[in-house]
């Protein structure tokens, strides 16, 4: 006679259990979260603006987060640059690395002031250490993603260098700055809701601050478009 098998107890908290296998209590015990510690610098960047506008309030954080930020920003488009470069023959990758960053880092000084007007007149000031913070975090993402897009122009460069690369040159920095200027948006919103969590911003407050985000991301993502006509003169 075939021994009985006794069908498997059914929880909804549980994860499913197959009936080819036997579990124990244990096992079908809800599987506890795993504590991975605190979040780091770059995994707060790319994917949460509300933790890194918690960094830009915080007074202990702030100057890790802009050192971080830069050393990103650095790092990101001077990969970029020396990438780009190696794909013409004659080209200096040592070079090109530095006018890069030189050139990036020209790009957000020059949004600064208009961002910083914007928010004057449309009566919601960011203290100025604030701004810098919040602007450096926001280009870092756009150059870890210039950084992930450069082996594209690399490759068409070196397969078509009258328009296939040089396009791909273009596409690489427009989608760099549309970042930028998106999680500039992001971040100003953020920023906005948890810097007094008892007192929340009144719709007329929200409005005022949609305004500076809105300008914001149309400065960031313009110069940081902009720096990439330094190309030009030495790629």
């Amino acid at each position: 006679m075939r021994a009985s098998i006794a069908a498997p107890r059914t929880d909804s908290r549980a994860e499913p259990a197959s009936p080819f296998i036997a579990w124990s209590d244990d096992d079908r015990a809800p599987i506890a979260d795993l504590d991975l510690g605190p979040a780091s610098l770059i995994d707060d960047l790319l994917r949460s603006p509300q933790a890194t506008a918690e960094r830009v309030l915080d007074p202990s954080e702030s100057p890790e987060l802009v050192l971080g930020a830069l050393g990103t920003i650095v790092a990101g488009t001077a990969c970029f640059g020396a990438i780009v470069a190696a794909a013409r023959p004659g080209g200096s990758p040592l070079v090109t690395a530095a006018f890069a960053v030189f050139d990036v880092l020209l790009a957000l000084a020059a949004a600064l002031g208009p961002i910083y007007a914007a928010s004057i007149l449309a009566a919601a000031r960011l203290p100025l250490s604030r701004l810098v913070a919040t602007l450096l975090s926001s280009a870092a993402v756009g150059s870890l993603l210039l950084a992930a897009l450069a082996p594209l122009p690399y490759g068409l460069w070196k397969v078509d260098d009258t328009w296939a690369g040089p396009l791909a040159l273009v596409g690489a920095f427009a989608v760099s700055a549309i970042a930028s200027g998106s999680r500039m948006r992001r971040l100003l919103h953020a920023l906005a809701e948890q810097v007094d969590p008892e007192t929340k911003p009144t719709e007329r407050d929200r409005a005022r601050v949609a305004i500076v985000a809105r300008m914001s991301m149309v400065f960031v993502a313009f110069t940081t478009g902009l720096s990439l006509w330094a190309f030009d003169a030495f790629v």
